[in-house]
């Protein structure tokens, strides 16, 4: 791909500015002075692309008067005009020398009192009728960290200007060292998923993100190639992110997904409530990774924003003072919405999650606009950041970052270009309801590291290892094709297998088609990291006899713990008691998840053991608090001496017929 330089000169205003577009070797390539009419509705809509549409078509639905089929049609009517205005009014003869110039790569180089311009849905500008960001040409937004681009600044005539030739350093803002440098893939591609979705939040399909990831990278791996992908989910809190990010290797590729607004994203708290995370915070968070880390992508909507604070800032307005303050309530005031030249500072309340406050105070700096999600990233960590600019529905994000990491990771396409093809793909091949016209200007690249940056995974360097030993879920079922709510209970029983709680175990109880098992399984395979070994053992169903269960559960122990005998103790009370501190002594010591399913066949109505081993076993599993742990699922609860020990207790309860379950705190 060719490499050129699109840098704001000369700027006034959002609605006066001059493009210069240089080449390789700093070549003047074409320039456009941009002298916009803001009294136009494209004025308006460019500034704040989603607002204009929500005012525009949906307002129609509301009152019943269109269809959504009717909707779709005048979002893309909309959205196909605008995209011939910011070809013809915003980048002029530049639209066509960058299609002409395909395939490639636009390092479009803004100052700071013009970086408003990094957040505008400039590939949405139409050349031959199609946006230019499926025609092979892919922009990355870089901030500029000195004034050449002011109004009679350094260089008003039609070259680069000094310090602006591709390849220098003069000019430019985070990531220049290191812009154009490939990723430095160390033995294997190490790739960190983060899926976080709070308790009371909008649903979002999480879960077939993190499976669609976790099958790609594990795909990419059977091939020959050296690539490893953890996940994280259910208690994404601050300190298990940091106890990840601080594992020496280090990560590649952090892939962050969840409920995000201008500036904001949500992670959780220990019980699974929202924690609401500024761009610095998170910045603080992955800081710990900067060494290694190449690419981050924020699939969170809103995460190429900015807040309205930083807008009314950069547009010259007041700023309220926002300690301790939270949205403010009712609209904005019309004569404090407009800008100086008219252009309209979008309200993003509306769309912004429960559980994420009010914008903060623009923070002090130069170069980067610190409330953005994806800038605040990139020129923190120095790094590639794949942002959203605007709300992106689960089917497409799950689309696009899978064929984006297939580009990437197997297939060895630089970023930009991966994504440029992982666009136009999908676009021309949408998916069932098809795609919001919207969706083509929706992810965007941050950052001077992205330029030609290659995360191809390396081959193996040893042959392939047939053992079944590693194999560490090779006894569980599958995982259940549909997994909903539930997301309180997950957290607290994530927390609880944490190394460090000091909690033996949960036990997840409640009535029949609650959902136990679902969670056991999930809890399961998305802490398969975390153990050493994983055991599965499910009793017999209610009702059936269980002489043999104690002797079938001690044979899959064996089964999966190499060098573990129990089997030989069991036709001995005497035998079974005198081993039970080994017993003991061997979850405290071990990283075991064993997973005891249906535990209510064991049990009596009133919930005492129907045989007492099973107390005396259960009891040694939970009388620790060391590294094991054990998931027991019943709908009863386990009474008496021989009880559950220490294991904590998580309740599950089924809502109305036909709608989705949630998860319920059982009360201590």
């Amino acid at each position: 791909m060719v490499e050129l330089w699109l840098e704001v000169r000369d700027f006034q205003n959002p609605a006066r500015w001059r493009w210069v577009l240089t080449g390789p070797g700093g070549a003047f390539v074409a320039d456009h002075e941009v002298r916009l009419d803001t009294a136009c509705w494209q004025a308006e809509a460019f500034a704040d692309l989603l607002g204009y549409l929500t005012w525009h078509v949906a307002p129609d639905l509301a009152a019943g008067g269109t269809s959504p089929d009717r909707a779709a049609r005048d979002e893309a009517r909309i959205v196909a005009s605008l995209g011939e205005w910011i070809a013809s009014q915003v980048l002029g003869p530049v639209a066509a020398a960058l299609v002409q110039a395909r395939p490639a790569t636009v390092r479009v180089i803004v100052p700071p009192q013009a970086r408003l311009l990094l957040f505008r849905p400039l590939e949405l500008a139409h050349v031959d009728s199609r946006p230019i960001s499926i025609q092979g040409v892919t922009l990355v937004m870089e901030p500029s960290d000195d004034g050449r681009g002011e109004a009679g600044g350094a260089d008003a005539g039609g070259g680069a200007g000094a310090g602006s030739v591709p390849g220098g350093s003069g000019g430019v803002g985070y990531g220049s060292a290191i812009a154009g440098s490939a990723g430095r893939v160390g033995e294997r591609l190490r790739v960190l998923g983060l899926f976080s979705l709070p308790e009371g939040g909008q649903p979002l399909n999480l879960r077939r993100e993190r499976y669609s990831l976790v099958r790609l990278i594990q795909g990419i791996a059977a091939e020959g190639k050296a690539a490893d992908v953890r996940v994280l989910q259910y208690g994404v809190t601050r300190e298990r992110l940091r106890d990840v990010l601080t594992e020496a290797e280090g990560w590649d590729v952090i892939h962050i997904s969840g409920h995000g607004a201008p500036g904001e994203l949500l992670l959780e708290d220990a019980a699974g409530q929202p924690d609401t995370v500024t761009a610095a915070d998170l910045a603080d968070l992955l800081d710990l990774a900067r060494e290694r880390v190449s690419l981050v992508t924020v699939s969170a909507c809103w995460s190429a924003a900015l807040t309205a604070v930083e807008q009314r800032r950069l547009l010259g307005l007041p700023v309220p003072d926002q300690r301790g303050a939270g949205p403010a309530a009712g609209p904005v005031p019309d004569e404090q919405a407009a800008g100086p030249v008219g252009l309209a500072v979008p309200d993003q309340r509306a769309a912004r999650p429960v559980g994420l406050t009010g914008d903060r105070a623009a923070a002090e700096g130069s170069g980067f606009a610190p409330e953005a999600l994806a800038t605040e990233l990139a020129g923190r960590l120095g790094c590639a950041v794949l942002a959203m600019r605007y709300p992106v529905g689960d089917d497409f994000a799950i689309a696009l970052t899978a064929r984006l990491y297939e580009l990437l990771a197997a297939k060895g396409q630089p970023l930009p270009q991966a994504v440029g093809i992982a666009l136009r793909e999908l676009m021309a091949n949408p998916g069932g309801g098809g795609w919001p016209a919207l969706a083509v200007a929706t992810p965007a690249l941050f950052g001077a590291r992205a330029v030609n940056l290659r995360l191809a995974a390396p081959a193996r360097a040893q042959p392939e290892d047939y053992s079944t030993t590693p194999l560490k879920l090779a006894g569980f079922p599958p995982q259940p094709d549909r997994f909903v709510g539930r997301t309180g209970v997950m957290a607290r029983a994530s927390a609880a297998l944490a190394a460090g709680s000091g909690i033996p175990g949960v036990l997840l109880h409640g009535m029949p088609g609650g959902g136990k098992t679902a969670c056991a399984l999930e809890l399961a395979y998305t802490h398969e990291h975390a153990f050493d070994r994983l055991v599965w053992f499910k009793a017999p169903d209610d009702g059936l006899d269980i002489t043999g269960a104690l002797t079938d559960f001690a044979f899959t122990l064996e089964r999966d713990l190499p060098g573990f005998k129990m089997i030989h103790v069991l036709a001995d009370d005497a035998k079974l008691d005198a081993f039970t501190p080994a017993l003991t002594e061997l979850v405290e010591r071990r990283r075991v998840l064993i997973v005891i399913d249906n535990l209510e066949s064991l049990l009596t109505s009133g919930g005492r053991w129907r045989d007492e081993r099973w107390g005396t076993v259960v009891s040694a599993l939970c009388a620790h608090k060391g590294l094991g742990r054990v998931a027991l699922t019943s709908r009863r609860l386990p009474t008496g001496s021989g009880s559950s020990g220490g294991a904590a207790l998580a309740g599950l309860r089924p809502v109305g017929p036909g709608g989705s379950r949630r998860a319920a705190a059982r009360p201590e």
